[in-house]
C-alpha cells in the first residue's frame, strides 16, 4: 500500500483496485460514486476537483494546520518524505548572452535544419526563436519574454540520439513559462494550451495554438505562475502515463481547467502525435471530445444532485 492510501485509509473506507484505490469523497456530496482515486502519493476527485498530497488531505479532512499533520505524519511509521509539489515563490534568473545565441544560430547550417525540420518545424520558427547549433549539439532557446531579447536558458541536444537527451548550462535553468509572450501577444486568447515539454509546445504554437510549458516539469511550479494564468481557461495535455501530473496542475485552477487524455495510438505527445500523422484538426477534435466527456461527467453530478 502506498503512503497515500496509508493516510486516507486511517479515515475512508477505500475500495482497492490494482495499484489504485477509490473512496467516497467527504469534500462534496460523494454519494455512490467514489470519485476520489488514491494513487502510490497523491490522490485527486474526479467529482470536486481536488488534488491532495498526504499533508493536504489531512490539512482539510482533520481542519489542522500544515505544521499539525507533519508531525501526525511523523508517526505513521515507514512513510518516505513528502514531495512538495509548489513552494517556489522567487528565483535569481541569470539571462545568456544574446551574442552568443545570435553566433549559434549563424552555425544553423542546412544539413542542421533539417534535424528541426523532420520534427514538424518551419524556418519561420526557427528563425523566430533563435535555434541554433554550438559545434556540438543542437540548441534550443527558453526565452523569458519576447524571443530574441532576454534568453534564460538553452536545451542543448545531442546528435544521434545521445543521451541525456538534453543538457543545460549550470546556474541557467530557471522556472519560466516557455512560449507565454508569444502565446498572449499581440492579442491575448481566452485559452491557452499548457503541454510538458518544449518542443510540443512550440510545434503546438505553429500549428496554431496559443500553447505553453512551465521549464522543469510541474513539480517546479512556481506559485506566482497561479495569478498569472488566472485569467485564462488552462487546457492542459499531460504525456500520455503523465495524466497525474496534469491533473495536479488542474487543482490550482478547479473551475477553469480541463484535462486532455491521448486517446489509443502510437504516440504519448503532441510532437509524436504529429510525426504519426495527426494533425491539428484531428488534434482539436481530441480537445472539444474530452471536453464534451467532462461535460457529461458534470451533468451527472448535477442530475445526481451532487
Amino acid at each position: 500500500m502506498g503512503q497515500m492510501a496509508t493516510v486516507v485509509g486511517k479515515y475512508l473506507d477505500l475500495e482497492v483496485s490494482g495499484a489504485i484505490s477509490k473512496a467516497l469523497c467527504p469534500f462534496h456530496n460523494d454519494n455512490a460514486t467514489k470519485s476520489l482515486t488514491v494513487y502510490k502519493d497523491s490522490a485527486y476527485c474526479f467529482g470536486c476537483g481536488r488534488y491532495f498530497t498526504p499533508i493536504t488531505f489531512l490539512v482539510a479532512y482533520l481542519h489542522i494546520t500544515k505544521e499539525e499533520a507533519a508531525k501526525r505524519l511523523g508517526l505513521i511509521a515507514d512513510l518516505p518524505p513528502v514531495p512538495s509539489f509548489s513552494n517556489a515563490t522567487s528565483q535569481t534568473i541569470l539571462p545568456i548572452s544574446a551574442e552568443v545565441i545570435r553566433n549559434w544560430h549563424a552555425m544553423l547550417k542546412p544539413r542542421h535544419r533539417e534535424y528541426f525540420s523532420s520534427r514538424g518545424f518551419a524556418d519561420l520558427t526557427i528563425d523566430r526563436e533563435l535555434w541554433g547549433w554550438d559545434g556540438h549539439r543542437y540548441v534550443v532557446t527558453v526565452w523569458d519574454g519576447k524571443p530574441g531579447l532576454r534568453c534564460v536558458c538553452v536545451r542543448r541536444r545531442a546528435a544521434g540520439g545521445a543521451e541525456p537527451k538534453y543538457i543545460g548550462y549550470k546556474d541557467h535553468n530557471p522556472r519560466v513559462l516557455y512560449n507565454l509572450w508569444n502565446a498572449t501577444h499581440p492579442d491575448p486568447p481566452q485559452e491557452l494550451y499548457m503541454f510538458f515539454g518544449e518542443f510540443d509546445a512550440a510545434l503546438a504554437y505553429q500549428d496554431g495554438f496559443p500553447a505553453i510549458s512551465p521549464t522543469n516539469g510541474q513539480n517546479a511550479w512556481m506559485d506566482v505562475w497561479d495569478e498569472t494564468l488566472r485569467p485564462y481557461r488552462i487546457i492542459i495535455i499531460p504525456d500520455r502515463g503523465e495524466e497525474l501530473r496534469g491533473f495536479q496542475v488542474a487543482s490550482r485552477f478547479p473551475c477553469n481547467s480541463q484535462v486532455v487524455c491521448w486517446p489509443k495510438g502510437n504516440f504519448n505527445d503532441y510532437n509524436s502525435f504529429r510525426l504519426a500523422g495527426g494533425t491539428p484538426a484531428a488534434f482539436r477534435d481530441i480537445v472539444l471530445q474530452c471536453e464534451a466527456a467532462l461535460i457529461k461527467v458534470e451533468c451527472h453530478y448535477a442530475l445526481a444532485g451532487i
